[in-house]
């Protein structure tokens, strides 16, 4: 007699038994130069004035969470990781920068236009952000 099992797996699982690993599914794509310009020149600039003094640096960490690269944004902090590459669209990073769940940047809120330029950002999987720092 067989028996037969519920078959349960995790993501992990699912994407070892399709030949992708967890880690090369969240690894970036190469970035193309438009996002790289992209990164550089809209996004960085926003960080370094906004949130890099509080989340970024190795002394200058509040919540745990570090925006230096694409790494410690999906690893997050004490509140989870910053961004989901699954929904890009419900992550602490843009409801934070909406005045959503948290309030960030504390000293008040971005202007509109910078947090179109983070939401397109983080809706193109953080394309153009260095991988490690």
């Amino acid at each position: 007699m067989q028996v037969f099992r519920p078959l349960f797996l995790t993501s992990s699982a699912l994407f070892m038994a399709c030949g992708v690993t967890a880690a090369e599914e969240s690894k970036p794509a190469e970035a193309t130069s438009e996002q790289l310009e992209f990164y550089t020149h809209q996004v960085l600039p926003i960080l370094k004035t906004h949130c890099l003094e509080c989340h970024g640096g190795k002394k200058a960490i509040k919540g745990g969470l570090r925006l230096t690269s694409r790494e410690n944004i999906l690893k997050g902090g004490e509140s989870g990781p910053a961004v989901s590459l699954d929904q890009p669209d419900d992550g602490l990073l843009l409801e934070s920068i909406n005045y959503q769940e948290y309030e960030m940047p504390p000293s008040g809120k971005l202007s509109a236009e910078q947090i179109a330029i983070l939401t397109r950002w983080v809706q193109s999987k953080l394309a153009g952000a260095p991988d490690k720092v």
